[in-house]
């Protein structure tokens, strides 16, 4: 991925997976991409929404979990970020058979994107290189119902 860093690409592509298989997912700016999975469990229920939102530079995620099982019911939401304009991180085989982390910064002066915030570049299905996003965790909570109503 080649491009000026006032240019972001028109489509960035990037691997995902949903349920136990990869699928490669392509957004343009404000484009949103929603994957819903769930449904009854041998308790109760469970629902998980992953929504994928490209803001210009950023990728938005935002990951939905609501259940109940014999316990009753919990809930969480988490927030995270991704800049495509973040360096690569190689993961390189060693010799000895060891692995290392290399990062490639050459093309990206500084930017003020946060330095833990990366692509990777992983062997996928058939050996091909997928780009993975590490996404950075910008909010979170979990909420226990039950225990919110015993007044926990």
């Amino acid at each position: 991925m080649r491009f000026k860093i006032s240019e972001p690409p028109k489509t960035v592509r990037f691997w995902q997976r949903f349920n136990d298989s990869w699928v490669k997912l392509s957004l343009t700016d404000q484009e949103r991409v929603i994957h819903h999975s769930g449904g009854p469990t041998d308790e109760g229920w469970e629902n998980t929404t992953h929504i994928y939102k490209r803001c210009g530079c950023m990728i938005l995620l935002d990951i939905h979990w609501d259940a109940r099982d014999c316990d009753g019911r919990a809930s969480s939401h988490h927030e995270f970020e991704f800049s495509i304009l973040s360096p690569w991180r190689y993961v390189v085989r060693l010799g000895d058979g060891g692995t290392t982390t290399m990062t490639s910064n050459e093309a990206r002066p500084a930017t003020g994107i946060p330095q833990h915030s990366r692509w990777s570049l992983e062997k996928g299905p058939q050996g091909k290189n997928m780009r993975l996003p590490d996404f950075n965790l910008r909010d979170s909570y979990h909420r226990d119902h039950a225990a919110e109503a015993a007044g926990y």
